[in-house]
């Protein structure tokens, strides 16, 4: 935890001398929840609330890959089946987009971080959230490029920056889009448009999408991803 700042390592080393509450504990998940430091890499540019809301956030203005954490710590399952406890769920996240190792359970992090979700979870029995992961990807046709402008605002930019220059991104090491995508599609091969939607469906899953989150069809619907397409890539 040594790249967390000042104040997060105080709470935190205050939680493993056993004196803090709980609800500090919930105060220092609620800024770990928003801190890329929660990992110590220094290729890691994003935190859980890159993808997910927590029920407090403007949540309605974003498309998010990931699900809602608002009443997630009961939940009987999360990542849509393949997570059977909430720590794999996290150490999912931590290790595949966040290039750090699985919490310990008993770190001062973890308690915080549960604390917070607890905190957030006032239902004893709330429902998996379906997420479905689209296996063998197909092309789609190019929708409304005026929709698509708003879906990339609400689904890309936040990590991305502005379309086609990148401008506004939070780390460099975020892609540039449409242009990274442009120098894979020549590479290999492929489409430009078949492209974005594999990086769009599955992320880091299959090699060619960084650490970036696949968004399922609950996520991002086939309309709006091909109302992006059609802003990304117009038809000549």
């Amino acid at each position: 935890m040594k790249r967390l700042r000042l104040p997060l390592i105080a709470a935190t080393l205050t939680l493993a001398g056993g004196a803090c509450q709980p609800a500090e504990a919930v105060d220092v998940g609620r800024q770990l929840f928003s801190d890329p430091r929660l990992s110590r890499s220094e290729f890691n540019a994003v935190s859980c609330a890159t993808c997910h809301d927590d029920g407090t956030s403007e949540a309605e203005a974003r498309l998010l890959p990931g699900a809602s954490l608002a009443d997630s710590v009961f939940r009987p399952s999360w990542w849509g089946g393949a997570a059977p406890t909430l720590k794999d769920a996290v150490d999912h996240c931590l290790v595949f987009f966040m290039r750090e190792q699985p919490l310990e359970p008993t770190a001062p992090a973890s308690r915080a971080l549960y604390e917070y979700l607890l905190s957030i979870s006032p239902s004893a029995s709330a429902p998996a959230v379906p997420m479905t992961v689209v296996e063998n990807i197909t092309d789609l046709p190019r929708g409304d490029p005026t929709r698509g402008e708003r879906v990339y605002a609400a689904a890309c930019a936040s990590c991305h920056g502005d379309a086609f220059t990148g401008a506004g991104r939070p780390s460099p090491l975020y892609s540039i889009v449409p242009g990274d995508s442009e120098a894979f599609a020549s590479s290999s091969g492929f489409p430009l448009t078949t492209v974005i939607v594999e990086k769009v469906r599955h992320g880091a899953f299959f090699g060619i999408g960084g650490t970036m989150p696949p968004f399922s069809v609950e996520s991002l619907s086939d309309d709006d991803l091909g109302a992006l397409l059609g802003y990304l890539v117009p038809l000549e």
